[in-house]
């Protein structure tokens, strides 16, 4: 039940308002002004009261229980007394009345004196503890709407700051990448710095080896018009070195197509046989 202050002031109003005619009467009857019997009005518009006021009582305790039902500790202790006593007040002030109308036998007969001081305590306290619980209800009600309201707060704040520190945490995550990736890129250059690298000299022009294949054919060429050439010229001829036309020759030899004459460095054409 949400609160609205609306509803227990209209309780305790009404409350006040359908007891006064009970009040008036009594009071008259105590000065010794006893309402005629013939005045019938009087007595139709006390049975309306009392009527309201038995539907104002349930309004009311239906009101106070669903406060107790949000009520905690002491709160729903107090509150529960206030209830009770409500419920006991109202229950003597109804039961002689209803007794009364149902004999057509008045309370006065009906009750013994101490009882007749019980039934006008409970007719006077009846609508004050109505008032009592109503208000202790409502304000119970009040206290808790302005906790839920403060909470309400509390919590919209709380998910704004946590969203804003989950935004702080993505812009940190982002930097510290950046400072490592910046951290490793002044490491490389601080080893770069510690090692300089010699520069590499060029190689010799003559460093590459020569692919003594491509003579093959030349040098079987040469041999075929001068089949007595020696090593030497035949190296001069093919213009490479004597150590390189002694493997191309080895290689020749070795496939069957020519001879060294190793004494005389002379070259012949035919099997090794």
């Amino acid at each position: 039940m949400e609160d609205n202050s609306i509803v227990p002031d209209f309780i305790k109003v009404a409350a006040v308002v359908t007891a006064m005619p009970r009040w008036v009467l009594a009071l008259l009857a105590a000065d010794g002004f006893a309402v005629p019997v013939s005045w019938v009005w009087v007595h139709a518009v006390s049975a309306v009261f009392g009527a309201a006021m038995t539907i104002l009582e349930g309004i009311a305790v239906a009101y106070i229980l669903g406060a107790m039902v949000r009520a905690q500790g002491k709160q729903a202790a107090w509150l529960g007394s206030l209830t009770l006593g409500t419920c006991i007040a109202f229950v003597g002030v109804l039961a002689p009345s209803i007794y009364s109308r149902v004999t057509g036998v008045s309370v006065g007969t009906i009750l013994s004196s101490p009882a007749i001081w019980g039934w006008s305590v409970c007719v006077a306290s009846s609508t004050m503890l109505t008032v009592a619980a109503v208000g202790y209800a409502q304000a119970i009600l009040s206290g808790n709407a302005q906790w839920s309201f403060v909470a309400s707060q509390w919590q919209s704040k709380a998910q704004e700051l946590e969203t804003k520190l989950q935004e702080t945490q993505f812009v940190v995550e982002q930097k510290n990448s950046e400072m490592t990736s910046l951290n490793s890129e002044l490491v490389e250059a601080k080893l770069q710095l510690a090692q300089p690298t010699m520069p590499q000299l060029p190689k010799p022009a003559n460093d590459k080896k020569p692919n003594r294949s491509q003579y093959y054919d030349k040098v079987l060429e040469i041999v075929r018009v001068n089949p007595s050439i020696t090593v030497k010229a035949l190296a001069e001829s093919v213009q490479v070195s004597r150590p390189t036309m002694y493997n191309i020759l080895s290689d020749l030899e070795v496939a069957g197509r020519l001879r060294i004459n190793g004494h005389k460095e002379v070259v012949e054409i035919g099997d090794k046989s």
